[in-house]
């Protein structure tokens, strides 16, 4: 089964879809609902309200799709024997740094992660995972192009080893409530 992700999802179920073969009016949709697009048994009044409602819904719903749909980069440090990483410098001085520097070019917030093992009970393969969120993939190319040369010139004073650095669209998403 093949599944297909799109930017974000603008579709609005709660309008009633038109039964004629005429061309939709800018009079057929809401809030002037009349003749084949009114659903049946239901009142002008408390139908627009309701449909209104829904159809809010669907609104906030889009835009909070939309607002998520953003561009994640990804900074991973090696969990190899001779590495040596300064966790506290590294949230204390250099994420904020980051912070400084990036925030022309919308940076919109990170997260660091310190990796404790995988599944089986494994060393993994990095030790620390920081996320940093755009909104686009270009916006952290021009800051790495205008400021990366302080960010990455203080790598050296919490770790020795170089970072891997992935860029990457959020095509999907989920959470448990």
């Amino acid at each position: 089964m093949r599944v297909r992700f799109t930017r974000f999802d603008t579709t609005c179920l709660h309008r009633a879809p038109s039964t004629s073969a005429r061309p939709r009016l800018a009079s057929d949709t809401w809030p002037f609902q009349r003749g084949p697009l009114r659903p049946a048994g239901i009142l002008p009044g408390d139908g627009r309200l309701r449909n209104r409602a829904r159809h809010m819904s669907c609104q906030n719903r889009s835009s909070r799709l939309e607002a998520e749909m953003a561009t994640t980069i990804t900074v991973l440090y090696e969990n190899v024997d001779d590495a040596t990483f300064d966790l506290d410098y590294y949230l204390t001085k250099h994420l904020p740094l980051v912070d400084e520097k990036f925030k022309p070019f919308g940076i919109k917030g990170w997260r660091v992660l310190k990796a404790v093992g995988t599944p089986f009970g494994g060393k993994p393969a990095y030790s620390v995972i920081c996320t940093l969120d755009f909104d686009t993939a270009d916006q952290f190319r021009s800051a790495v192009a205008a400021e990366g040369g302080p960010v990455f010139g203080d790598v050296p004073n919490f770790s020795n080893k170089d970072p891997v650095v992935v860029i990457g669209d959020l095509v999907g998403s989920s959470s448990s409530n």
